[in-house]
């Protein structure tokens, strides 16, 4: 190809059109591809995940079958207040939000309760949850807010926590 056949308008009208459809073809494909890759993580997420609440299940009948008067009940703020210690959290950094109970079917009570940790380190918060949820039957974090405090250390955050378990 010489230097005049660069300036042949059908070589435009034509090459170009074709180089941008074949290049959307590729990157349609990749995207495909993407998309299986994608399906298939969230497959075996899913999976681990199940096994994971699986093994804990099954850890939690092989603590309660060992020892059933082991079992520890949740008993709102004074168990927080337990937990908190445990976390090196002082204690005028917890606070009790609202609290919520919701009869269930089986005549049981699911309590969810929400707790605020002011100016904590990151470390602290995780600490509180695992003492929670190891400790104390059927405790499970539902949620949780993490906002920067404005103090002069970067891991200083306020934590909002809800917690959900069943009582008594």
């Amino acid at each position: 190809m010489n230097r005049q056949d660069w300036k042949n308008p059908v070589i435009w009208a034509v090459g170009v059109p074709a180089l941008l459809a074949l290049w959307v073809i590729v990157t349609g494909m990749d995207v495909l591809d993407q998309s299986k890759r994608t399906r298939v993580q969230r497959t075996t997420a899913a999976e681990v995940k199940e096994q994971a609440l699986e093994i804990r299940a099954q850890r939690r009948l092989a603590g309660n079958a060992e020892n059933a008067d082991s079992v520890q009940w949740f008993e709102g703020e004074s168990s927080a207040r337990q937990c908190a210690k445990a976390s090196f959290i002082a204690q005028n950094r917890l606070q009790r939000g609202e609290s919520l109970t919701k009869k269930m079917a089986d005549g049981g009570i699911q309590f969810t309760e929400t707790y605020k940790l002011n100016a904590v380190r990151l470390i602290q918060a995780a600490q509180f949850i695992d003492c929670a949820e190891r400790n104390y039957s059927s405790v499970n974090c539902i949620h949780i807010n993490l906002t920067p405090f404005g103090g002069t250390s970067k891991d200083s955050w306020d934590a909002t926590i809800r917690l959900q378990y069943t009582g008594r």
